[in-house]
């Protein structure tokens, strides 16, 4: 289960975030800081702020280690598609189909997407917290915290309840358990 927390955006101004001091992760007594964008709509214009978000010693390394197994899985399974696709492509073209629509780059993002979220659940097995973490690099956030933007807003989405609660109550939010 995790918590939703929205931050609107009111004016033109860079966000003035509060955290509690405790990491957003574990609720154990925050040692660092680690900087998370948190990009939100204004009106047509997407813009982007970076907020200080507090975690423990243990909740830094399991993310750290957590974004190398992801990157190195990742990566091998981007190159098997890629390989997989040309090869496929190629194999058409010697069998005299043409190859030169969009279809094999459309399978290859596809392909590439099922697979993100494939190895990401597999890997939560190994590593429970894995699931905790943004799935692609184009997500914002660390583990257990994701940060979306909305129309003149942000979406903080909490794993833990208790973080999410307290950081609804230093900011003047709304909390959505979800």
């Amino acid at each position: 289960m995790s918590t939703q927390v929205f931050i609107p955006h009111q004016s033109n101004q860079a966000f003035a975030l509060q955290f509690p001091n405790r990491c957003v992760y574990t609720g154990e007594i925050a040692n660092r800081n680690e900087w998370v964008i948190a990009s939100y709509k204004y009106g047509r214009r997407i813009m982007s702020a970076k907020v200080k978000v507090p975690y423990s010693e243990q909740a830094m390394q399991e993310a750290k280690r957590n974004r190398r197994i992801a990157r190195i899985v990742f990566l091998l399974a981007s190159v098997s598609l890629v390989i997989a696709v040309f090869v496929g492509a190629a194999a058409m073209r010697l069998k005299g189909g043409a190859v030169f629509g969009l279809g094999p780059f459309i399978a290859l993002f596809l392909a590439a997407l099922a697979t993100g979220f494939v190895c990401k659940h597999i890997l939560s097995k190994k590593w429970p917290t894995m699931k905790d973490m943004p799935l692609f690099y184009f997500e914002s956030g660390n583990i257990g915290l994701r940060v979306h933007p909305q129309p003149n807003g942000v979406n903080f989405w909490f794993v833990n309840d208790a973080i999410a609660r307290e950081f609804a109550n230093l900011n003047r939010a709304e909390v959505k358990a979800v």
